[in-house]
């Protein structure tokens, strides 16, 4: 069975089959000969959906052309495709999405939905989005400067985690304990993680499905656990390899059994750890589209921090219910030498957001 893989998915495949680029492989040869623990490097990638005015058949190329043309030294090397399919590690990607909604008045038409994956980044705690956040800036700003763009509440803008790699020629990524950990967390704190976002972006507040981030905590697997913690977290540590545990977090919708191909909507959470079997990485899924650097770098920095966190907790704190503080930024606040909130920063960029949306509707 063929099995689709992003733009950015494919690079994650390039880093872990040894086949590292030399300039990659350079740099991450500087970064191993500073003796950095191997988990506390992290891939980081992004994928930005928005709507833009344009001809379908050439939007892809033009805008791929447009950030080419920038200087070298900002990072913007792109390309444009209409195949999902082809696979191009190590640069901007520019392709359609058909999830996204394009009737959106703020664009003159003809309108059509764009999404934008980023190469794989490298966040590591003495560097730690200096780089990545520099390039995420430059995109934003080339791509503003030429192009109108929108979004609404069909974008949204999603964010890769992969454990990062030690050396050229050893490729790591998260073991089964590892995504057990993140999962756990998760499910603990997924109401938490609600309330740094708009409702319509999958709050189980809202009442209603979003089918492209749908519930961990009410999928067919564990909603009947809701009265039941200690069972989800026997669940979940008794997985005994990762497709167990993804079939756990991410099964089949119910509503779509009877569809073809019903497996491809298995990554439509708001947390998707089927990523992970292909590319080494955990799929954040939840945050609204965006193309504001900041909302960017904040959600970003916020998940780094919540893999981070998680990583370091212990097994034996995590198999017992009760143990954990009843609150996300509690939990990270106790697990991170870094005091200022992250959770309090991420409420502040929400609501910042809101404001823009509410100035420009």
């Amino acid at each position: 069975m063929h099995v689709y893989a992003t733009p950015y998915e494919s690079a994650c495949m390039i880093f872990r089959s040894n086949k590292v680029p030399p300039i990659s492989a350079l740099f991450l040869t500087m970064v191993s000969s500073k003796s950095t623990d191997v988990k506390e490097l992290f891939t980081v990638g992004i994928e930005l959906e928005f709507v833009t005015s344009g001809d379908r058949k050439r939007i892809y190329d033009e805008i791929a052309g447009w950030l080419n043309s920038q200087p070298e030294e900002k990072g913007l090397q792109a390309i444009g495709v209409t195949d999902p399919a082809k696979q191009y590690p190590e640069k901007w990607v520019v392709k359609p999405d058909l999830s996204i909604e394009e009737s959106d008045n703020r664009v003159d038409p003809p309108r059509v939905g764009v999404e934008i994956v980023s190469p794989v980044f490298i966040d590591y705690p003495a560097n730690s989005d200096k780089e990545w956040k520099k390039r995420v800036g430059y995109l934003l700003d080339a791509v503003s400067e030429k192009y109108q763009i929108a979004v609404n509440k069909s974008t949204g803008f999603h964010a890769h985690i992969g454990l990062g790699i030690k050396s050229p020629k050893i490729g790591v990524e998260f073991t089964l304990i590892d995504l057990k950990k993140i999962a756990i967390l998760y499910w603990m704190y997924e109401a938490c993680f609600d309330a740094l976002h708009p409702y319509h972006r999958g709050s189980l507040m809202s009442g209603r499905i979003n089918i492209y981030i749908r519930s961990i905590r009410t999928n067919s697997e564990l909603l009947d656990y809701q009265d039941d913690p200690q069972g989800v977290l026997d669940m979940i540590w008794g997985a005994q390899t990762v497709q167990q545990l993804c079939d756990i977090m991410n099964p089949i919708p119910t509503d779509l059994i009877n569809i073809q191909r019903p497996e491809d909507h298995t990554r439509h959470y708001k947390v998707n750890f089927r990523s992970h079997p292909r590319t080494g990485t955990v799929e954040f899924r939840q945050h609204q589209g965006t193309m504001d650097k900041d909302a960017i770098c904040t959600w970003v920095r916020f998940v780094l921090e919540f893999v981070r966190c998680a990583l370091v907790t212990s097994e034996a704190k995590l198999k017992r219910w009760g143990v954990q503080p009843s609150t996300l930024e509690g939990f990270m606040l106790n697990n991170t030498s870094n005091k200022n909130s992250l959770y309090q920063s991420m409420i502040r960029s929400r609501d910042r957001l809101q404001r823009l949306q509410a100035q420009q509707s």
